[in-house]
């Protein structure tokens, strides 16, 4: 049976894995915007892909 230490440290290292996977996620979308800030330059274009990236944060 595992003792109470070892349950939080478990605990904590699977919130720093999802807080983790959460910046990736977060640095991915705004890439991605600035990619696509890059590419199109009519404002309706950046329009979409900021509120896609607003969708998905």
């Amino acid at each position: 049976m595992e003792s109470k230490d070892e349950k939080e440290k478990r605990r904590e290292d699977f919130l720093k894995k999802k807080e983790l996977r959460r910046q990736a996620e977060a640095k991915t979308t705004i890439q991605i915007i600035e990619e696509a800030k890059k590419r199109f330059s009519t404002d309706a274009s950046k329009d979409f892909f900021l509120k896609l990236a607003e969708n998905k944060l």
